[in-house]
Parts: C-alpha cells; sequence; structure tokens
C-alpha cells in the first residue's frame, strides 16, 4: 500500500495507525510472526503442564478410592452385616408418637463404629431388652420432667468451696455442708450440678452421701445431660456409680439429650466389653425375664416440679457465704437451724464502699469483715 500510515514493511515492530482506517485493521490487531509463535508455543506448554496435573490428581483419586473399595469390602462390610442381622432380627420397634419425636431430635437410629468387633453399649442393651420382652423407648429429657428450672437456693449453694470438695474429694467436709443446710442438688443457673461433676469423676462416696440426704438424681442440665450421661462418659467405667443411679431410676438409660444422644453413646469405645460384661451381670437384677403378653412399658415420668430446698435449708445469705468460703463452716455450727434460716446480711455504705455491719454473731466474712443476721 502507498498510504505511509499503513506501512507495515518492519517486521519486528506493531504500527499504530493515526486515522481510522478499514485497511489497516489487520494490520493492527496481527502480532508480528516471532512474538505470535512464542506466544503460542509458551500457551501450549502450559497447556500441557495442566493436563499432566489433572490427569495426575485424578489417577491419585483412583488409587486412593480403590483402597478404600478393598479395605471396606475386606472387614467393615462383613461386620456391618453381622450387626445388621443382629439388629434387625432383636431390636423392637419403637411406638408411632416416640418414633417420630425420636427420628425429630435424633435424626435416626444412632450410629454404630463398624470398625469395631464389640458391640456398642446402646445396642447390646438393645438386645437384652428385646430378647426379655422389654421396650426400649427414648425419652427427651429437655421434654420431660427431668429437666426443672433451678431454685435461688441450688444456685446459692454452688459455691467454690463446695465445688472444692468435690475436686478434692473431701467426703468429710462435704457432709458438713449438707448438715449445715446447703441444697442436695447444687447447680448453676443452666443447671449443670455438683452430681453431674460427682458422676463425670467416678466419686461413688460423694454420691452417696448426697443421695442419703435426699439428693434427686433425675435431674439434667440445659442440654439435657442426666447425671447418668456424665457416668457414661468417665475415663474409666465406674460402676458403682451407675448402679447407684440405675436403683434410683432404671429409665435414666433412655433419656436422650438436646443433640439425641443417649447415656450409653458417650462411653469410650475402648470400654464397650467392659459395659457390656456389666450388663450381662446386672440383667437379671433390672430386667428379669418376663413373659411376651405382659411386657410392660417405662414407669411414669419424673416428678414435673422444681427441686424442694431440704427441711433444714440455711438462708440464701448464708447458703452464699459458706459456699464461696467466706464464712467457716465451725462457725455456722454455732447457729441454730432458726439463727440459719432467718439469717440475713445487712449492709451499710462508709467511704464509697460497701461493707457489712459488725453483730454479735461473730461470724466472719473474709471479704468485709463482720456479718450480722437479723
Amino acid at each position: 500500500s502507498s498510504d505511509p500510515e499503513c506501512d507495515t514493511t518492519t517486521s519486528d515492530q506493531v504500527t499504530t495507525p493515526q486515522h481510522d482506517s478499514s485497511s489497516c485493521v489487520d494490520s493492527v490487531i496481527d502480532l508480528p510472526l516471532g512474538v505470535s509463535a512464542a506466544v503460542a508455543a509458551t500457551n501450549a506448554m502450559a497447556m500441557q503442564a495442566m493436563q499432566q496435573r489433572l490427569e495426575k490428581r485424578k489417577q491419585v483419586s483412583r488409587e486412593k478410592q480403590a483402597a478404600l473399595n478393598a479395605f471396606v469390602d475386606k472387614k467393615d462390610v462383613q461386620i456391618e452385616s453381622t450387626k445388621s442381622s443382629e439388629i434387625s432380627s432383636t431390636s423392637p420397634q419403637l411406638p408411632r408418637k416416640l418414633s417420630s419425636i425420636y427420628k425429630k431430635v435424633v435424626g435416626g437410629r444412632q450410629k454404630v463404629n463398624i470398625s469395631s468387633d464389640v458391640l456398642s453399649p446402646q445396642l447390646y442393651l438393645e438386645k437384652i431388652l428385646a430378647e426379655r420382652n422389654y421396650p426400649y423407648e427414648r425419652i427427651v429429657s429437655l421434654d420431660s420432667g427431668y429437666h426443672a428450672k433451678p431454685t435461688v437456693h441450688q444456685k446459692a449453694s454452688y459455691g467454690v468451696a463446695v465445688v472444692q470438695a468435690v475436686r478434692q474429694n473431701d467426703e468429710d467436709r462435704l457432709a458438713q455442708f449438707v448438715e449445715i443446710g446447703i441444697s442436695r442438688n447444687p447447680c448453676n443457673a443452666f443447671g449443670e450440678s455438683l452430681i453431674h461433676m460427682i458422676c463425670r469423676r467416678g466419686q461413688y462416696k460423694l454420691l452417696k452421701c448426697f443421695v442419703d440426704n435426699g439428693a434427686c438424681l433425675q435431674v439434667s442440665d440445659d442440654f439435657g445431660r442426666t447425671p447418668m450421661h456424665d457416668a457414661c462418659w468417665t475415663v474409666e467405667p465406674a460402676f458403682e456409680c451407675v448402679e447407684l443411679l440405675l436403683k434410683a431410676d432404671i429409665g435414666l438409660l433412655n433419656v436422650v439429650d438436646c443433640r439425641g444422644s443417649t447415656p450409653l453413646s458417650y462411653v469410650r469405645q475402648n470400654s464397650w466389653q467392659l459395659w457390656n460384661d456389666f450388663f450381662d451381670k446386672m440383667k437379671d437384677i433390672y430386667w428379669p425375664i418376663i413373659e411376651k403378653e405382659k411386657r410392660i412399658s417405662l414407669p411414669p415420668l419424673t416428678k414435673c416440679k422444681v427441686i424442694e430446698d431440704p427441711s433444714n435449708a440455711s438462708s440464701t445469705d448464708l447458703t452464699t457465704l459458706l459456699s464461696s468460703g467466706k464464712v467457716d463452716v465451725s462457725d455456722v455450727k454455732k447457729m441454730s437451724v432458726d439463727e440459719r434460716k432467718n439469717f440475713r446480711l445487712a449492709f451499710i455504705a462508709q467511704s464509697g464502699h460497701t461493707i457489712t455491719k459488725k453483730s454479735e454473731s461473730g461470724i466472719v466474712d473474709r471479704s468485709y469483715g463482720q456479718v450480722v443476721h437479723a
């Protein structure tokens, strides 16, 4: 072309026209031959490398899947088929109403770890119950009488000193707290009680101390966990605590928490066989064989009301000071039952601080000085 603006005789650079012209379009968008070939070669190499990486990943995935399938075919499927045949032939059906509740809350039957040759305690117990004509009905804790709002006295009794006595496994000190009027079911605002803690730690003597003094074991926290859930959650099986709970209410094994978990689902897998042996030992005591025609249901649920304060309950003020360790147990023991019940703190303002008035009681509040009871 004779047009100087469209001259492309130089092969090493791209010329840009000064004016828009259809005759110059091809020369504007085309790259020089050397650059174009280099770009094409680079793109081809990048595409080839990407395809190789994708193929390698697919090959690794295929190998992993093949290995997993081989493992499952060899072991897991055999175990699962054996358990499925046992369960289908022995497990009772849930009543329609409870079944619908269970599916809604739990999401179906609980999973079993199929990598173990030992049945889980949950399935083993259901097998025993089916063989002996007992139903297994799950109870949703938060929808039953097992859950109640903590009282003021229960929360006042849940203090540092009382908790420390449990952690130190100090039976004598705990008995002294009970003797002078703390709640038999101390708990925090969320319903987590000392009974739960004691069962989780497997402290049979402390649990018996509370039970002998009227503690209620038919309780749950705000997550729906009963003391039986915690008794099953121990590092080593605490069968003495479990027996004490079963004597109080055998239905505790049927209660599911807010996640739909039964107490036995908390058992560690390395303890499954010990629990199964325990059920074999206790089945004639708690689940004697009955005729199929006389098949019975669970007893009525626990009382649907708050836990009553003990007859010797101290006042809320005194209980708070006592459970938190701000007064000595020995000082409180010198008071009569009426004095403990009528004890009230009297506060006065002095120098911008709230302090306690002195009194003739001689009880020392270690935070503020002396306290007074009206």
